[in-house]
């Protein structure tokens, strides 16, 4: 996401899809959709519930998760800088197991056993993964993942990028 920003800041590229929070106040940009994401407790986790299989809100203190183990994706991308944000607010430090680019490498980790993590809805509804452990959300009001996309502030878009942010919203408008 940091390069992807630095990119567009740069005239590089004209527009960046990506996640909130983006901090550059040299960059504007459009909501494509919003959607929860998920504290994923593997099984044999001290926090993980047996008999729990629905997606439901976490039912302890979110700081309890303080020091426990966690996979994480590599700093500057968009889903870490608001994995962040929550850990920052409820004073969590994670003991981080593994950083990874991949979100579903992050998952699938997570799912086998070597710590937690946290995934947008999307890994669940479009990569229908075999899921094994609890899934909680997080936050009051609950944490979202907003999908955005980012342009410079007071540029014109070139034709091109004007119909692919046209596009992109309607095709988003489902979400």
């Amino acid at each position: 996401a940091n390069e992807m920003e630095a990119l567009t800041l740069q005239n590089k590229i004209d527009i960046c899809i990506s996640m909130l929070p983006i901090k550059n106040t040299g960059l504007v940009y459009e909501k494509l959709y919003e959607e929860n994401i998920y504290l994923v407790i593997p099984k044999g986790h001290i926090f993980y519930e047996e008999n729990n299989k629905e997606i439901k809100h976490i039912p302890f203190p979110p700081s309890k998760l303080n020091h426990q183990k966690f996979i994480l994706l590599k700093p500057g991308l968009g889903l870490r800088r608001l994995t962040d944000n929550i850990f920052d607010h409820y004073a969590i430090s994670p003991t981080i197991t593994l950083e990874t680019n991949n979100i579903e490498n992050a998952f699938r980790l997570a799912n086998k056993g070597i710590g937690m993590t946290i995934i947008p809805e999307c890994i669940i509804t479009r990569d229908q993964l075999k899921i094994e452990s609890n899934l909680y959300t997080l936050g009051n009001p609950v944490y979202k993942n907003s999908v955005v996309i980012s342009y410079k502030k007071d540029v014109v878009l070139s034709p091109a990028a004007s119909a692919f942010l046209k596009f992109a919203k309607k095709r988003y408008l489902q979400f």
